[in-house]
């Protein structure tokens, strides 16, 4: 015999059903609750059978999807690779995972007895303490910041700490989850890189020469102290042509050595006159080249390093008005060499004609009277004043024979006498009877002539040659 009215039920009018333990509980606490009320119609427990299975099923369903989260949660938590901590409100830690423990140096019992001030270094205890107390009193959700840890050895390192308010609703209290992730070699690159970056920095603001950096829409993104000092110190994020040269437009000839950088990836220079902030005009000498490039090389960023060389143009400029004035100056020099020239021809050849008449003139109108002076009978004393007259007149008329002698260092006195007599066309016999010698004689010195002269041999004509000598 069925014991309740859900077993007589179930027996009565679902014999051929098979019903869950489950429903048949549900069932008789629903049954005791009626049983003393209207009683149901087989239909309308049928129905009432069939929701409470629905809402059995449901609820397993729940439990076993709650089930498998809070497995995956516990495998997520032990093999996570970054550190993972519950703690209460007062910052004691309930669980830790093996990568935390890891991290710490700490076992899991050892952490329990742990707070977050334990494993934090002390200057960064304040402030952890006051966003874990935020984040329970005012119910924010999460917080991340970077701290410093200390572990078990008492040695520091940087972590990446995120924090997150978790509710227990089955058992009314709240726990916070933290992840920590160690970054100790994140920050020493960082730092490193922020010194590299501060060494170069110096190194860039430290050049005398003028140095910027262009996009490629040659707006200026950066400057060295020399650049600021120059064209001022609000230029970056404006135009490079419109801050070196107060353009509206982009430099020419086109395209700039910037952009050609930028298309090319190359270097180029040249030299270009830029106006600074008080309108002052300068030269320099820039050079431009890819600074940045993104991940596909393609150039995002060119520097260009500008010397001034205004100095330089203008001592350029100076050298080349003086190059004109000293050209100028060569051809008025070289008119007046060419005037001095024909005037110097021109005193030559007067020079020329007045001694070659003043020697004709001696010749013709005193030498022949001398020599009868000299074939008369004169006394000593007469004589001597005689020869120094004929000596002088001599060395007046005779600058060949000076000439002559100088070219000529091996021909003996006699034979430059007798050279020159040659040369005014003097015969043999009358050569003789001016210098009181014999014709054999004055033939010897003749052949001499012609010999020292290099004239033996030759069939040239000794005063021919006397008289082509300069």
């Amino acid at each position: 015999m069925p014991n309740t009215a859900a077993d007589q039920l179930l027996t009565d009018g679902f014999d051929n059903k098979k019903i869950s333990h489950e429903i048949r509980l549900l069932l008789n606490c629903y049954l005791e609750k009626i049983v003393m009320a209207k009683k149901p119609t087989y239909e309308e427990l049928e129905q009432r059978v069939r929701s409470l299975e629905q809402d059995v099923l449901k609820l397993k369903w729940t439990e076993e999807v709650l089930s498998k989260s809070e497995e995956r949660f516990r495998i997520i938590f032990n093999n996570a690779p970054q550190g993972i901590a519950l703690a209460n409100q007062s910052g004691r830690f309930l669980k830790v995972n093996s990568a935390w423990e890891n991290m710490f140096g700490y076992n899991e019992k050892e952490s329990q007895q742990l707070t977050i001030q334990g494993i934090t270094s002390p200057e960064d205890i304040k402030i952890s303490t006051e966003k874990l107390a935020d984040l329970f009193r005012r119910d924010i959700g999460c917080y991340r910041f970077e701290k410093r840890f200390k572990r078990k050895d008492g040695s520091i390192f940087w972590g990446d700490l995120s924090v997150s308010l978790i509710h227990d609703l089955e058992n009314g209290f709240k726990i916070a989850l933290g992840v920590v992730v160690d970054i100790t070699e994140r920050k020493r690159s960082v730092n490193a890189l922020r010194e590299s970056e501060g060494k170069l920095n110096a190194m860039l603001q430290s050049i005398g020469d003028h140095i910027s950096m262009m996009d490629e829409d040659l707006n200026i993104i950066w400057t060295n102290k020399t650049a600021e000092k120059i064209f001022g110190k609000d230029i970056i994020g404006k135009k490079c042509y419109e801050v070196y040269h107060q353009r509206k437009e982009s430099c020419e000839p086109y395209p700039c050595i910037t952009l050609k950088a930028f298309r090319d990836g190359k270097v180029h220079k040249h030299d270009t006159q830029v106006i600074d902030q008080y309108g002052k005009k300068m030269f320099f000498h820039c050079t431009a080249n890819v600074a940045l490039r993104d991940k596909e090389g393609k150039p995002t960023a060119v520097m260009e390093l500008s010397r001034d060389i205004t100095d330089q143009k203008q001592a350029e400029s100076a050298l080349i008005e003086r190059g004109k004035e000293l050209e100028n100056k060569t051809h008025e020099l070289e008119e007046v060499n060419a005037a001095l020239k024909v005037l110097l021809k021109h005193r030559d050849e007067d020079q020329q004609h007045i001694e070659e008449k003043i020697v004709a003139n001696v010749k013709e109108l005193v030498l022949p009277y001398v020599e009868k002076l000299n074939n008369s009978r004169l006394n000593d004393r007469q004589m001597v004043y005689l020869n120094i007259i004929k000596s002088n007149l001599e060395d007046i008329i005779t600058p060949f024979l000076h000439q002559l002698s100088s070219k000529y260092f091996n021909l003996t006195p006699r034979e430059i006498q007798i050279a020159g007599l040659v040369k005014d066309g003097k015969t043999t016999k009358e050569i003789a009877e001016l210098l009181n010698s014999s014709t054999g004689t004055i033939d010897f010195h003749r052949n001499n002539l012609r010999k020292k002269l290099g004239l033996r041999n030759t069939k040239t004509n000794l005063r021919s040659f006397l008289l082509a000598l300069p």
